[in-house]
C-alpha cells in the first residue's frame, strides 16, 4: 500500500498526538497504534524513505521496519528496525530544519579493502547517523555527525555504544548494544539534540514547529520509562530524564 504524504505541520500534529498517548501508556507493550507514523514527509530531501506495513517481532518486541536515505557506497536499499518509540523520535528529528538521518557505509570498509578481506553481506554493520548543518554545529561547538542509536538510547556522554557480536545488526534496539567507557571528549546526548532543536527553531521562520521540542522531550521521557534498563552497561548514576518535568 502506498504511503500517504504529510506536510510538516500535519506530521507534527500526528507526532504530538502519538507522544501524548505514549506518555499515558503503561509500557512498550501498550504503545499507541503505529499506523499514524506510516507516512512520507512531503519535502524534497526526506530522511525516511519507506515504512513497512506490518510490525516485525524480535525477541518478543515489536519493531518498525523502515528505509533511510543511505550512503552511495551501499549498493541496495536496506531495511532497518527500531522500537516504536524510537521510530517516533526519528520522525521528530526529521522535522528539525537542516537535520538529516542517514544509513552510512560499513565503518571498516576501507581497512578491509587494504587488507583484501571480504565479509559476507549479512555481517556488515551499517551505522545510522544523524547530521546537522556545519554552521549550526560550529555555533554549538559540536561535531556535525553523531551515532543515531546512542541518541535514541540516551547513552551518557562518557561512554561509547558498541553493537554486540551476538546481536542482529539490522535491529537498532538497546538489548543488541553495550556501553563501554570512553575517555575522549564528551559525546553528544539527547540533551545536546534537544538544545539543537530549540536553536534551529529560533530564527522566526519556523513558528509552526514551536511545539516540536516539547514533543521530542516527551518521547525521550517515554523511551527512558519503557526501555532504560535494556541497555547493557548502564550505570545507576547515568544521566536520566526526570519524568516529572517532561515538556
Amino acid at each position: 500500500m502506498e504511503l500517504k504524504k504529510l506536510t510538516i505541520a500535519e506530521a507534527l500534529a500526528v507526532l504530538t498526538e502519538w507522544s501524548e498517548k505514549a506518555m499515558h501508556s503503561k509500557g512498550s507493550s501498550d504503545a499507541p497504534d503505529l499506523e499514524p507514523l506510516r507516512y512520507l514527509l512531503d519535502i524534497r530531501r526526506r530522511s525516511i524513505l519507506g515504512v513497512d506495513s506490518e510490525v516485525t517481532t524480535h525477541n518478543g518486541q515489536a519493531l518498525v521496519g523502515f528505509r533511510l536515505a543511505q550512503s552511495e557506497r551501499i549498493s541496495d536499499q536496506k531495511t532497518r528496525y527500531v522500537l516504536p518509540v524510537h521510530f517516533a523520535m526519528m520522525r521528530a528529528f526529521e522535522l528539525i530544519p537542516g537535520i538529516r538521518l542517514k544509513l552510512d557505509g560499513d565503518s571498516h570498509e576501507g581497512q578491509r579493502a587494504k587488507r583484501n578481506i571480504r565479509r559476507q553481506e549479512e555481517k556488515l554493520i551499517y551505522p545510522m547517523n544523524i547530521y546537522l548543518p556545519a554552521a549550526l554545529a560550529q555555533k554549538l561547538g559540536i561535531k556535525g555527525r553523531s551515532r543515531l542509536d546512542r541518541v535514541l538510547f540516551n547513552a551518557p556522554p562518557d561512554a561509547r555504544l558498541h553493537s554486540k557480536r551476538t546481536g542482529h545488526h539490522r535491529m537498532f534496539i538497546p538489548s543488541e548494544s553495550v556501553l563501554l567507557e570512553y575517555r575522549g571528549e564528551p559525546l553528544q546526548t539527547q540533551e545536546t539534540w534537544l538544545r539543537l532543536a530549540k536553536l534551529a527553531l529560533t530564527d522566526g521562520q519556523h513558528d509552526g514547529l514551536r511545539g516540536l521540542p516539547t514533543v521530542l522531550q516527551s518521547l525521550f521521557v517515554t523511551a527512558e520509562r519503557w526501555h532504560r534498563e535494556e541497555l547493557d552497561g548502564r550505570l545507576d548514576d547515568d544521566p536520566r530524564w526526570d519524568h516529572a518535568t517532561a515538556g
